[in-house]
């Protein structure tokens, strides 16, 4: 629940929980912010009488310093009140990427088809936003671990019938986010190596036996 900004912190808003978790997913919702962006700290524990015995916990949130990325915010809000999916984000920062967070009824089509419209979405963030300092990676319902997980499955088989054959194998179309997990895995395995062929944002990746490869 949303309470009043507080006078000695006019970015501070209260929020209120049946425990901490809940009041602090209520301050994520209402920034659109992942809670590593937010600040926050407990004003209040008390147990009210209403019939029962009820707990609440009451929190001062406000976001970080230099995390919220308006421009970035400000132009997913307008997206999304104009797309026509009911959907909902928030923004997770973390070392290397700006993480946008897809939730809501509809965020079920963001994952069709390989999750092609997430990935639109993140190829667009990224072609608008290319000035800010980190990359934008798009996430629904813990897609790209999913995701990573099954391309490193997929890379270790491919590797291992290199390397009993000593033919090469190809794999399907990927995004440079996904290649690039490819390519790390396959660096890491011995005898074998790693490159992508085609044009354009998708390529396959081809992975080869080096001896094979030192044979020619």
């Amino acid at each position: 629940m949303e309470g009043k900004r507080k006078e000695n912190n006019p970015e501070a808003i209260e929020f209120k929980g049946k425990n901490l978790e809940e009041a602090i997913k209520s301050a994520e919702r209402h920034f659109k912010q992942h809670r590593s962006n937010l600040e926050y700290k407990v004003v209040a524990e008390k147990t009210r009488l209403m019939g029962a015995k009820k707990r609440e916990v009451v929190i001062q949130a406000w976001i970080k310093t230099n995390q919220a990325y308006p421009e970035l915010m400000d132009f997913l809000n307008n997206f999304l009140s104009h797309f026509p999916l009911k959907l909902e984000f928030y923004l997770r920062e973390r070392e290397n990427t700006i993480d946008v967070i897809f939730n809501g009824l509809d965020r079920f089509f963001l994952l069709r088809k390989e999750a092609s419209l997430l990935n639109a979405i993140q190829h667009i963030l990224n072609k608008i936003f290319s000035s800010l300092p980190k990359r934008i990676q798009c996430d629904c319902n813990n897609y790209r671990k999913k995701r990573e997980r099954k391309i490193i499955s997929l890379a270790e088989k491919a590797a291992e019938k290199v390397v009993q054959t000593g033919e090469k194998e190809i794999l399907g179309l990927m995004n440079p986010y996904e290649r690039r997990i490819v390519h790390l895995r396959i660096n890491e395995i011995p005898g074998v190596s790693s490159e992508s062929i085609g044009e354009g944002f998708y390529k396959k990746v081809v992975i080869y036996s080096l001896s094979s490869r030192e044979n020619q």
